[in-house]
Formats: C-alpha cells, sequence, structure tokens
C-alpha cells in the first residue's frame, strides 16, 4: 500500500534500523539477566525511575502487541477466504477465532517452557521452509523479475511512503525479536545464549521477509503492484496462479499456525514483564510474581494479559467496523495497532539504549572509544533515524492513526506523571537494583 513495487525494501531498511539500535542492548544481556528486559535496562542506567517509565511503556507494547498477534489469525483467515471464495468472515466469527488464539497464548505461557519453546522452533522452521519454498517458486515462474523492486522512486510517495511503510510493517517484523532478554533470568548461560540467539534472529528474519515480499511483488510485476494494496491478502493473491489451490491452502495453513504461535512468544515475553514488576511491586502486587508449582511460570502475570487481550480483542474490531465498515474496520484492527505497538517499542528501545552509556561508564569508569562505540554512537544515530520516519509518516497521518497516537500521547504522559509522583513519596523500589544481576 504504501511502498508499492519497492516493498522490499521495507524489511531491509528495517533490518538496518533494527542492527543498529540493538548494539547497546546486545552489550547489556552480556551482563544484565532480567526477566523485566528493557526496565531491567533503563534501571541499572538511569535509576529506578526511568526503568519504571519503561516498564509501563514496555507494558502498554506488549498489549497492543498482544492485541496485534492474535487479531492477525482472524485477518490472515478472513482475507484468504475473502480472496479464494469471495466468503466474508462474520464479524462474530472473526472476533472468536482472535479469543481461541488469545486462549492459546495463556495456556502455553503457563505450560512448561521447554515444551513450549520446542513448540515455537518447530513451528517457526516448518513456517520458513515452506514459505521461502513457495517464493522460489513464484520467482522461477514469474516473468516480472526486476531490480526495480530496490528502487525507492518505484513508491507511490518516495522515500515517504518507505518510512511510513517501516512505521506501520516494517518495524513490527522486528519489534519481537528481543523476546530472549525476557527470558535471561531462565537460562545459566544468558551473558552468551541471548545475544547470540537475538542477532540470529534478526539476519534470519531479514532474508526470509525480503525474499518474500519480493516474491510478492515480482509476481504481479510493475505495473500491476499497485493492485496488491487493493487486496485484503496480496500474499494468497500473488502466489496463488504459480503453486496452485492446494499450495495456495498449505501457504494459508501454515500463515496461520505461524502468526498463532507469534502470539504465544509475545505472551510469554508480556507475562514475564509483568511477573518482574510485581517482583518489584510496581503497578501490580506482589502477588503477579508468584508463578504455577509445577512448571514455575508466571500463572497470574498470564492470567491478567489474557483478560487485557480479550477485552481489546473483542471492543476494537467492533468499534472500527462500526465507523470504517468491515473490510476497511478489520483492517485497521490490525494495522492500527501494529503502527501503536512500533511507537512504542521505539520509544522503549530508545531508553533503554540511552542508560547504556552511564551503564558501561560506571562498568569500566569511564567513557572509553570502545564503549561509546557500542553504546553512545548508535543510540544517537538510532534516535535520528527513528525519529526522522515517525516525522516523515505521522506528518499529515489522517485517522484512526492520528486518534490512535493521541490515545498513546496520553498514556505516555500519565506514566510520567505517575512515576514522578511516586519518585517524589519515595516509592519507588527496584529489586533490580539490590539484587546480584549484574554478572
Amino acid at each position: 500500500m504504501y511502498a508499492g513495487f519497492a516493498a522490499p525494501i521495507v524489511p531491509i531498511f528495517a533490518a538496518l534500523a533494527i542492527l543498529l539500535v540493538s548494539v547497546p542492548a546486545l552489550m547489556f544481556s552480556k551482563h544484565v539477566s532480567f526477566a523485566g528486559g528493557y526496565y531491567g535496562f533503563a534501571e541499572k542506567g538511569f535509576g529506578p525511575a526511568t526503568g519504571k517509565y519503561v516498564a509501563l511503556v514496555n507494558l502498554f507494547y506488549y498489549i497492543l502487541m498482544d492485541v496485534v498477534s492474535v487479531v492477525a489469525v482472524s485477518y490472515i483467515l478472513s482475507t484468504a477466504l475473502s480472496a479464494l471464495y469471495g466468503y466474508t468472515l462474520p464479524l462474530a466469527l472473526y472476533i472468536i477465532i482472535a479469543l481461541i488464539s488469545t486462549v492459546l497464548m495463556f495456556l502455553f505461557t503457563v505450560f512448561d517452557i521447554r515444551i513450549s519453546g520446542l513448540s515455537v522452533l518447530i513451528i517457526v522452521a516448518v513456517q520458513i521452509l515452506i514459505v521461502l519454498i513457495f517464493s522460489f517458486i513464484t520467482i522461477a515462474r514469474t516473468p516480472y523479475n526486476s531490480v526495480q523492486a530496490f528502487n525507492i522512486a518505484r513508491a507511490p510517495a518516495g522515500i515517504t511512503g518507505v518510512m511510513f511503510a517501516s512505521v506501520t510493517a516494517g518495524f513490527l517484523f522486528f519489534t519481537g525479536y528481543g523476546a530472549p532478554f525476557y527470558f535471561a533470568e531462565e537460562t545459566r548461560t544468558s551473558e552468551r545464549t541471548v545475544w547470540r540467539s537475538i542477532i540470529i534472529s534478526i539476519v534470519l528474519l531479514t532474508v526470509v521477509s525480503v525474499i518474500v515480499t519480493y516474491a510478492e511483488v515480482a509476481a504481479v510485476g510493475l505495473s500491476n503492484a499497485s493492485s496488491l494494496a487493493t487486496d485484503w491478502n496480496p500474499a494468497v493473491v500473488a502466489f496463488g496462479k504459480y503453486i496452485g489451490s492446494i499450495g495456495t491452502l498449505v501457504f494459508i495453513v501454515i500463515a496461520l499456525i505461524g502468526q498463532i504461535w507469534a502470539g504465544i512468544v509475545g505472551g510469554m515475553s508480556g507475562a514475564r514483564l509483568i511477573y518482574a514488576m510485581g517482583r518489584d511491586n510496581f503497578v501490580f502486587p506482589r502477588r503477579f510474581s508468584r508463578t504455577h508449582r509445577k512448571y514455575k511460570t508466571p500463572v497470574y502475570a498470564a492470567a491478567f494479559e489474557l483478560a487485557v487481550t480479550a477485552l481489546l480483542t473483542i471492543v476494537s474490531p467492533i468499534a472500527l467496523v462500526h465507523v470504517y465498515g468491515y473490510s476497511q474496520g478489520i483492517f485497521y484492527s490490525l494495522f492500527l495497532f501494529g503502527a501503536l505497538t512500533t511507537f512504542m517499542w521505539v520509544l522503549q528501545h530508545l531508553i533503554a539504549d540511552a542508560s547504556s552509556v552511564p551503564f558501561f561508564r560506571k562498568l569500566y569508569r569511564r567513557v572509553t572509544a570502545k564503549v561509546a562505540t557500542y553504546t553512545l554512537v548508535p543510540t544517537i544515530a538510532a534516535a535520528a533515524l527513528f525519529i526522522y520516519a515517525d516525522i516523515t509518516s505521522y506528518v499529515g497521518i489522517g485517522q484512526p492513526y492520528l486518534t490512535g497516537l493521541y490515545v498513546i500521547f496520553a498514556l505516555l504522559i500519565g506514566s510520567l506523571v505517575y512515576v514522578i509522583y511516586l519518585h517524589s513519596k519515595n516509592k519507588l523500589g527496584s529489586v533490580l537494583l539490590n539484587s546480584e544481576e549484574v554478572q
């Protein structure tokens, strides 16, 4: 919709931004193991007040991310049925399917992490294999292969279109890469495992995203690329005539299963954030840090996450469909929340990155050239890049994105006031700062 035939540039641009912004966090992960992820990094660098603010931003991010993950399952199914059979999935069924995904997210969060983790690896491996096979089949058979797919000038609005595509979808591809941060306390070798798994995930996702996105636009060609923007499910439409009806059904099934497990990973990470906040007695009472007797998983936190996600999953599609009609409403039920998710993610990440500077200064007694290279320089460069992307894409933005942005600003300002109040009352304790978290 926003990048046109130049859509394959979006994951490349997003990957470069993610690699840049991830450097300080990767350095942090070698020294700090904390179930709260980014807010643990922020506390180590700037103290409890900043850390708790990042915790709230991170909480809003995961609530939005959970909604995106479960609604995406319904969206994929609905758009596929419409593209293949002209069938419109009733809104009630659309919501029920998303709720089923929400319940699965909860169950796998509470299950033994070894079972959940293994299932994720298997599903992801199969998904990658199948979509790559179908992409290469499409690329081999299409007569429309062209290097122009990597020319920003081919985007309908040039660089502005690419930037908006990056904000609404491109960065969203990668936001889940930080999941290992939240599992760091559950491995004995986090200082080696976490950063390696993150780099592997970024590189692998970049390669797969570029290949699949290129296959989609190459399937229809430059002159017909704009038509994909009007299709509810561009991948199904693009690949259909090259992989056949059976191949298309396999593609849809693996996409649905993969999306369900994407939500499961997000749910597992978000529950651990809430668990850490409960352990700090911040926003959530300490009982939210209780774990399952058998599996030692954050069951109270997962239950809260289930309730909030279910509520938003019911309310948001109904409201958006009521205002914008069915097709546009379900589109916004996914991509509106996706755009807001990336906005929150960028903010929490940049604050955590900036906190790496004082942390390593304390650790090494001074800001060495190496410390500056791995912390200060990437933070400044990433901030400039993301600010540019946000300004380019959000200036003059229409509804409902603008209203969503106002809601986000209200949450951010309210969170800031709340944290300042607690800080003034000396009520911001920190389990992290009082524990032996630095390795």
